[in-house]
C-alpha cells in the first residue's frame, strides 16, 4: 500500500514538473517573439492554386505584411490564452495545417510561431529546435488583425464562422 501511494505521487510529481516546464518554455519563446525588432505575419493555404507563386515550407502563401508592436501584443495574449485552455486538451487528431505564421526577427535571430487552428497546435522554431504546444480557441483575433492589414486567408468550406459584432454563427 505505501508503494502504490509513494508510485502515486511520484507520477503526480513527475507530471507537475513536466507541466511546469512546458509552461515556462512556452512563455520563454513568447518573450523572444516579443523582443523582436521586425514581426511579419504570413497568411497561408493549404491547397495550392496551379498558378500559385508564393510559398512558405510546402505551403502557399497568401499574403504577408510586417505588423506593429501593438497588433502583435493582441496575438500574443490570445495565444497565451489558448496555449492556458489547451494544457489540458485531451489527444486529437494532428493534421497540422497552418493558415498564420509569425515570424520575429532579433539582429541575426529568428523565431516563427506556425498555428494550425484545425487540430489546436502551434509549432514554434527557433535556434534550431522545434517546440510544439496545443491551444484551444477559434481564429477570430488572428483573422481579425491579418484583414487589418489586407491579408488574404483561406475561405474554409463547411465550417462555421463566428461573427464578431453579432455573435451569429454563420457559414
Amino acid at each position: 500500500m505505501v508503494k502504490i501511494l509513494g508510485m502515486h505521487f511520484l507520477l503526480l510529481f513527475i507530471f507537475i514538473s513536466c507541466d511546469t516546464k512546458d509552461t515556462s518554455e512556452f512563455n520563454r519563446l513568447i518573450d523572444v517573439l516579443k523582443k523582436s525588432e521586425k514581426v511579419e505575419y504570413l497568411t497561408l493555404q493549404i491547397s495550392s492554386e496551379d498558378d500559385a507563386t508564393e510559398f512558405y515550407k510546402n505551403w502557399q502563401k497568401l499574403g504577408d505584411a510586417e505588423i506593429n508592436k501593438e497588433d502583435l501584443d493582441i496575438l500574443i495574449a490570445e495565444l497565451a490564452k489558448q496555449y492556458e485552455a489547451g494544457r489540458d486538451a485531451k489527444e486529437r487528431v494532428k493534421c497540422f495545417n497552418p493558415r498564420h505564421v509569425l515570424i520575429g526577427v532579433l539582429g541575426e535571430e529568428t523565431i516563427e510561431f506556425q498555428i494550425c487552428f484545425s487540430c489546436d497546435q502551434v509549432v514554434i522554431k527557433h535556434q534550431e529546435k522545434t517546440y510544439t504546444f496545443d491551444i484551444v480557441g477559434p481564429r477570430i483575433v488572428f483573422d481579425e488583425v491579418a484583414e487589418k492589414y489586407d491579408l488574404p486567408m483561406e475561405q474554409l468550406r463547411g465550417r462555421k464562422k463566428i461573427k464578431k459584432e453579432s455573435g451569429k454563427i454563420e457559414k
